[in-house]
């Protein structure tokens, strides 16, 4: 059996008419549930939590709508051939108009922005709302709750199939095939008697073939098993599947690799109930999950620094913390991002992409807050020692 993990897990968790609850929609709903906690549990030592928190949530959203913002405007000013046919609104907001009003997406944000944005927005909140509180203490606590809400959102990247990874054979290659699967359901038939006519298909399944494919990096054999409604006769499904399915699957090569100069390998044949059935064997793509990758990684960064932050007095290391998560965070999106797929909208300089030279300042704000918290701990130390 071929080493490799083949991912076809839905991004709906639940589907009912119209409604529809996504796991992207559910795990960030988790993550505002879960970083007050988190920020609560760790203020429990300050020597007068009730005024911070009674905002804590409000901190939370101040923080998350500034950091959006920022990691929105990053993506229009550093991708801004992505977004030449963008609303204005979206360009302002992480919201667009088109083709419904909703989120712009995860795709559509600087993650390297997103992260100066939450420094920002930490900065603002406690200037102009709190005033009177140690922002590198507040940074503390919002670095560290943000690395478990980061370790969700990039576990729903995953479910999602959200930024791909490079071809990989490496036990951990994950085929993500659910887009495709998806895809087939929708696909209209047929192009070559019926254009643009309904699907014909009630079903579709996917499992790993047997066969270990050796010629380029990363390819891995799939079966695909269609089962068409009840009255789809032979022809139509041979039709479907040699005009209609060939095409979609030669036209997404971030997931399959489905020749162009040989004809679709199938078989056909007739289910207990007397449907077309069809077994297609094509090639799929395994990739690095790099989403999990980043996933584990903010976790592990929140776990430490959680349980670090927890035994230390209010006063020791504030600001550190935060600046060694955010620099150690840095490091960690810069190694993987070689292992991602380069978008065509990408800018290479020295064989780095825009995301891994803007981390590289995150990296350096890092190390600036770590000096910065140092120097306030010593301003704060001889001022005592004056009093």
């Amino acid at each position: 059996m071929a080493d490799y993990i083949l991912w076809n897990g839905s991004s709906e968790i639940y589907s009912n008419g119209s409604i529809h609850l996504y796991w992207y929609a559910a795990l960030i709903i988790l993550a505002f549930i879960l970083v007050p906690r988190v920020i609560k549990s760790l203020i429990l030592k300050q020597e007068n939590p009730d005024k911070l928190n009674s905002k804590v949530e409000y901190l939370v959203l101040g923080v998350v709508f500034i950091a959006l913002c920022v990691a929105r405007w990053g993506d229009i000013i550093f991708y801004s051939k992505k977004n030449v046919n963008q609303d204005l609104l979206s360009k302002i907001v992480p919201v667009t108009l088109k083709p419904y009003v909703g989120f712009v997406g995860p795709h559509q944000l600087s993650l390297p922005l997103g992260i100066l944005g939450i420094i920002v927005g930490v900065w603002l909140f406690n200037r102009f709302v709190l005033k009177d509180s140690d922002f590198f203490y507040l940074l503390d606590q919002i670095v560290i709750a943000s690395c478990l809400a980061g370790a969700l959102l990039f576990l729903s990247n995953f479910i999602g199939a959200d930024f791909m990874g490079r071809a990989t054979d490496a036990a951990d290659g994950t085929v993500f095939i659910r887009p495709v699967t998806d895809g087939l359901m929708d696909l209209k038939c047929c192009m070559m008697r019926n254009p643009d006519g309904p699907n014909p298909l009630v079903d579709v399944q996917v499992k790993k073939g047997e066969k270990k494919m050796l010629k380029e990096i990363g390819q891995k054999q799939i079966q695909y098993h269609l089962t068409f409604k009840q009255g789809i006769e032979e022809r139509e499904a041979t039709e479907f599947i040699i005009g209609d399915v060939k095409t979609y699957l030669f036209e997404h090569p971030l997931y399959v690799s489905e020749s162009g100069t040989e004809p679709i390998k199938y078989a056909l044949s007739k289910t207990a109930d007397g449907k077309m059935s069809a077994t297609i064997t094509t090639i799929g793509i395994a990739r690095h999950p790099t989403q999990i990758y980043l996933s584990l990684s903010c976790l592990i960064l929140f776990i430490l620094a959680y349980v670090y932050k927890k035994k230390l007095p209010k006063s020791d290391l504030s600001g550190r913390i935060a600046g060694e998560v955010i620099a150690g965070f840095a490091v960690i999106y810069f190694l993987v991002s070689f292992m991602e797929e380069s978008l065509s909208t990408d800018f290479q300089y020295l064989g780095l992409s825009t995301d891994q030279w803007l981390m590289s300042g995150v990296f350096l704000l890092g190390l600036v807050l770590i000096y910065l918290s140092a120097k306030n701990r010593q301003l704060k130390k001889n001022s005592s020692q004056q009093t």
